[in-house]
């Protein structure tokens, strides 16, 4: 599987997921606790880190952090070796601690903070741990509440300015999230290839990476995942381009060209996974593999395909500059 990309700028905010390796624990007793929330502090401290939210369980932790000067990688890798180096001489171990690399989603601020905030100081009631999550002594929530003093390093101006710097009506949030069953789906806590916002936030991201870009777009594939065009994008060029209803591009009905070029060009320029395009289209995952693959094939000898799908190729190509 090839790895998620690292998109990095100044003021980016992030969703951070770290795993012991083999699902072992990161954490055996509250001295691990401790060291690890020391080497937290002193990350922020070095690389400038605002840290709104974190939990610690005991095979794996969340951090909801903010990067002023644009440098997760960098800070992460100084926390997470600094404390597998710590937690290996500490138990006479060898090998890795953590499972990989840490997974990063990069999130829209205004959109999640509260969210996934609300998501990270349940983990311990999701998981049985407490009932509470203000009974759960290694998260963040007790300090929201002022019931534990801020360690100094906890950025927690920006959450609670949310809700009129009132810790009741945080902690009713919170409440309100568990008891509605507020809970996220896989794609509202990971986004889609890591970065979880809006549209209109995914075209920002996009345009900040073209801006800073020295080198050919190959070597930048989080910009070629930010450039891939939604599906309504993608019905409307083809309509216009081939002058075709929408209607005749979903139709099912044998050597219809157009929808072939539609399956074509979602599978190749679009985020969805072959499941979606088959939600979208009634049609089977494999299947659309299948016939595209043909579709490809019958090209090389069709001189008409062959110019049809150049032209689907020019007109995405260039819609996602």
């Amino acid at each position: 599987m090839a790895r998620q990309p690292r998109i990095e700028y100044r003021g980016a905010c992030y969703h951070v997921l770290s795993r012991g390796d083999k699902k072992e624990n990161i954490f055996n007793d509250d001295e691990d606790r401790r060291t690890f929330l020391d080497r937290v502090g002193d990350v922020v401290d070095k690389y400038h880190l605002r840290i709104h939210a974190y939990v610690l369980m005991d095979d794996h932790f969340h951090l909801l952090l903010e990067t002023p000067d644009g440098n997760l990688s960098r800070a992460m890798h100084q926390l997470n070796s600094s404390y597998s180096n710590w937690f290996r001489t500490k138990y006479g171990i060898k090998g890795s601690v953590f499972r990989g690399r840490y997974r990063c989603v990069l999130m829209e601020k205004d959109g999640y903070l509260t969210r996934l905030s609300a998501y990270i100081h349940l983990t311990p009631v999701r998981s049985g741990k407490v009932k509470k999550p203000e009974a759960y002594a290694w998260s963040s929530f007790a300090v929201y509440l002022g019931d534990r003093r801020n360690g100094g390093w906890l950025y927690t101006r920006d959450l609670l300015a949310r809700f009129g710097n009132q810790r009741r009506s945080y902690r009713k949030f919170v409440q309100d999230q568990w008891e509605g069953d507020g809970s996220l789906t896989p794609e509202e806590l990971f986004g889609r290839q890591s970065i979880l916002g809006s549209d209109a936030f995914r075209r920002r991201i996009a345009r900040r990476i073209s801006a800073t870009l020295t080198s050919d777009l190959r070597e930048k594939p989080a910009l070629k995942i930010l450039r891939r065009l939604q599906p309504d994008d993608i019905v409307h060029i083809l309509e216009r381009r081939f002058n075709v209803s929408r209607e005749t591009l979903f139709r099912k009905r044998k050597g219809n060209v157009y929808r072939k070029l539609l399956l074509y060009a979602l599978k190749k320029y679009s985020d969805l996974r072959l499941h979606e395009i088959g939600s979208l289209v009634d049609m089977d995952y494999v299947a659309i593999s299948q016939m595209v693959r043909r579709f490809i094939l019958e090209a090389e000898t069709d001189r008409d395909l062959r110019v049809k799908i150049d032209r689907v190729d020019r007109e995405l190509r260039k819609a996602r500059r």
